[in-house]
């Protein structure tokens, strides 16, 4: 496990039986992140819509809705006509996480309060919301620091999904760090 420690390792394991989950993908960014993958392991090509949804197990029409989404944002590009299809904007590399996220649902609050129902009175001093906003400024700073291409790396490596997560994790860190500082003054 190159560049992960074991004892990170074993707090996360530990971590996913004592906490719930606050961030959770929904169907259509998982698809976008299956679509995008598929089209970063060939960036120069363009690849048939056809191909992608028999890859990526998706109706037509639902492919359409995700390229849609991913093409407003600028990470993809279409051609029509014989020959025609989809493809990266950019380089994998050039694409985070973050910018994927972004694509497909703007950026979410990593965690609606389930403590008031109804308009707050704490809203300015709310300890929950404190630590939602931890939540997502932490959040936000690791997938604006890894990318597509580190996404491709770890699963064409075989990690585990835990193992690959933590690789994810240090490389989102490692590059996402002076990230973290425009978004607090943001």
């Amino acid at each position: 496990m190159e560049g992960i420690h074991e004892d990170t390792l074993t707090r996360v394991v530990n971590a996913q039986e004592d906490w719930t989950i606050v961030f959770q993908l929904t169907k259509t960014l998982g698809y976008a992140i299956w679509v995008l993958v598929h089209l970063g392991r060939q960036p120069q090509d363009v690849v048939p819509t056809a191909e992608i949804a028999q890859e990526c197990r998706l109706s037509p029409t639902y492919l359409a809705k995700v390229v849609s989404l991913l093409q407003r944002q600028g990470l993809l590009t279409s051609s029509r006509g014989a020959g025609g299809g989809i493809r990266l904007r950019k380089e994998p590399e050039d694409i985070s996480l973050a910018d994927i996220v972004h694509a497909i649902h703007g950026w979410p609050e990593a965690t609606d309060c389930q403590v008031a129902h109804i308009e707050c009175a704490l809203i300015c001093s709310c300890p929950v919301k404190t630590l939602s906003s931890l939540i997502s400024v932490q959040l936000e700073k690791i997938l604006q620091g890894a990318t597509l291409l580190d996404l491709i790396e770890s699963n064409d490596r075989s990690l585990p999904p835990l193992e690959g997560a933590l690789m994810l994790y240090e490389r989102g860190l490692e590059r996402g760090l002076d990230g973290a500082k425009e978004l607090v003054e943001d």
